[in-house]
Formats: C-alpha cells, sequence, structure tokens
C-alpha cells in the first residue's frame, strides 16, 4: 500500500520533472536519488530535500525512475528490477535492442511493472495528426525532418557517441512518431555523419538520413541533425495518403484532401512528464492502462537499430525485432 519508497537515477531535466511530480502525490515518498556530477546532486538534493545514495539504495525501494544517460539505461533498469522494483525508464530502454529484449523478459519473469516513456505520443500535436489519419487514408510517403541548429556546450552527453547512443537510437521518439502514425517498419537504409569528432567520442554536429519501407508498403525519409552543420532548425513532419495529406510545419497543422486545405490547432505539449507519471501511479494502484507498452518500444529500438548496423555497412537491413518468451 502506498506511500511507495521510490527513488530517481538521475539529475537532469527529466529526474526533475519527475521529481516534481513525484514529491507533490501522496502515494510516493522519494527516499533518494542517484547522481552522477556532484555539482548537478547538490543541487537536486536542495531543491527536493531528499538525499544522494548508491546502488544500495534500490534494495529498499518500490518504485524507480531511470532518467540518466542513455548508455546507462539497460545497466539501471537491470538493478532495479533484480531488486523487485517497478520501473520507469527514459526511451531508449536500452542502447542495443537484445538487451531490451532481455529486460522485458526479466520484468515479465519477476512480474513487475516496466514502462518506457514516449511522451510524444501523449503531445497534442501527435493527437492532432493520429486524429487525421482517417482522413488522409492509407499512406504511401512520410517525410519527417528534424534539425536543431544549436552549437552545444563542452562536454555536453547528448553530443557523444557512447553516451548518448547512434542518432536515432538515442532521439528514438522521431521514429516512434512515425511508427505510430503509419505502423511498423520492414528495412531501413541510413546514413550518418558525425561533425569533428574527437578521440573521445565527442562531437559538435550530426546528420543522419534515414530511408524507411513500412510493412504496410508506404515508403518514409527521417532526418534527424543538431549542432555543427545545421543553419536553420526545422520541424516538419508530412505524411501523404490515398485521400489528402497532413503536414506539420512546427507551428500549424494543415490537412490538405485536394480541394481544401485547414488549418488545425496543433494543441499543448505541457505536462507530458506529469501525465505520464500519474498514469504509472494509478496503474501500480489497479486504476487505468498506460498509453504505450515495452514490446511496441523495443520494435522502434530494433529499427533505430537498424539503422545503425546500415550506416555503418552502407547497405539496407532488415528490422529484426529480438524473439521474446511467450507469456
Amino acid at each position: 500500500m502506498p506511500p511507495w519508497p521510490t527513488a530517481i537515477v538521475g539529475t537532469g531535466y527529466a529526474a526533475r520533472q519527475r521529481a516534481i511530480t513525484l514529491s507533490g502525490d501522496p502515494r510516493i515518498k522519494l527516499v533518494g536519488f542517484i547522481g552522477h556530477s556532484p555539482a548537478a546532486s547538490e543541487k537536486f538534493m536542495a531543491e527536493f530535500g531528499i538525499g544522494t545514495g548508491d546502488e544500495t539504495l534500490l534494495a529498499g525501494a518500490h518504485l524507480v525512475f531511470v532518467c540518466t544517460v542513455n548508455r546507462d539505461h539497460g545497466l539501471w533498469v537491470r538493478r532495479a528490477l533484480e531488486q523487485g522494483a517497478h520501473v520507469v525508464v527514459e526511451y531508449p530502454l536500452a542502447l542495443d535492442a537484445a538487451e531490451g529484449a532481455a529486460l522485458i523478459a526479466l520484468a515479465r519473469e519477476r512480474r513487475l511493472l516496466l514502462h518506457v516513456e514516449h511522451i510524444e505520443l501523449m503531445s497534442g500535436i501527435h493527437q492532432a495528426l493520429a486524429g487525421q489519419m482517417a482522413a488522409v487514408g492509407p499512406v504511401h510517403l512520410a517525410r519527417y525532418s528534424n534539425v536543431v541548429a544549436r552549437l552545444p556546450e563542452p562536454g555536453r552527453w547528448t553530443f557523444s557517441v557512447d553516451l548518448f547512443g547512434f542518432p536515432l537510437v538515442g532521439a528514438l521518439s522521431r521514429l516512434s512518431r512515425l511508427v505510430d502514425l503509419v505502423g511498423p517498419v520492414a528495412s531501413v537504409f541510413c546514413q550518418n555523419r558525425y561533425f569533428d569528432l574527437t578521440p573521445d567520442g565527442y562531437y559538435r554536429g550530426c546528420s543522419c538520413v534515414a530511408q524507411l519501407q513500412f510493412e504496410c508498403g508506404a515508403v518514409g525519409q527521417l532526418a534527424y541533425a543538431k549542432g555543427a552543420g545545421c543553419y536553420q532548425s526545422e520541424t516538419r513532419l508530412e505524411l501523404a495518403g490515398s485521400r489528402g495529406a497532413v503536414i506539420h510545419d512546427g507551428e500549424k497543422l494543415l490537412v490538405l484532401d485536394g480541394q481544401d486545405t485547414r488549418i488545425l490547432e496543433p494543441g499543448s505539449r505541457r505536462g507530458l512528464f506529469e501525465r505520464d507519471t500519474r498514469m504509472v501511479l494509478d496503474v501500480l494502484q489497479g486504476r487505468g492502462e498506460l498509453y504505450t507498452t515495452p514490446e511496441r518500444s523495443l520494435h522502434i529500438l530494433a529499427t533505430a537499430a537498424a539503422c545503425e548496423r546500415s550506416a555503418a555497412l552502407g547497405r539496407s537491413e532488415a528490422v529484426e525485432v529480438p524473439a521474446l518468451p511467450i507469456g
């Protein structure tokens, strides 16, 4: 019965958003957090009034939120599950699809909740897009461009090959949105370039472009770029189908049916971490259900992993989702 002892792994933006919601919910007792940077840990401790700890903190936790660098997601999820705790982890579940499958299997074996956050699916713009898919009809072309023309701070972990992972693995939500709207991906062809890559694996920019063949027959292109080599930020998603098209240009949502063009309100992106957190707590109380599953996230991760193999080998790669035990 609540209040449930709860721990947080991480001190960054996502960890802070989780802590804000958790600290105000009577079902939760925050017992501590696990940080990496002393300076960030001191700030986190002061803001939320909880102490820092190490792996032993997990032993008494009923629920653990994993919000650390992407490289360490799989490590901390396994540690928490092995201690008997339910787990919420920010995407990606792991940097490797086989590891992700093993973690899902472990959660099933221990009968524990494993929730991989994909709050992009709850955003107002995504819900507005999804609401127009019947009017668009079967999709035959999908194009998604996400470009961030901002140079990183020195040592920023999201510009580390080791800590962030391959661009489309670390930025898994871009693939997640396309798969939710169009369907599973069968094969990919991907090219990736890092700008100013240093011997220790940090870079100042990347440009990654993937050609996607969806199982439904649609073709797609996903472009993800950030930092050096980018000169104008852009977010644009276009889906063309048999009856019409939808276009999100970053500011507005356009719906075209061949004759008319309608402009829709894209909705809000605020409060998504809070909604996600409260959904998890409700489910642990036996109320409601979550909006996504770890199995769905595993397909997205396997698609991103296929992109990584394709970029390394210079050839098209099939999406191979690791098998999970039945039940």
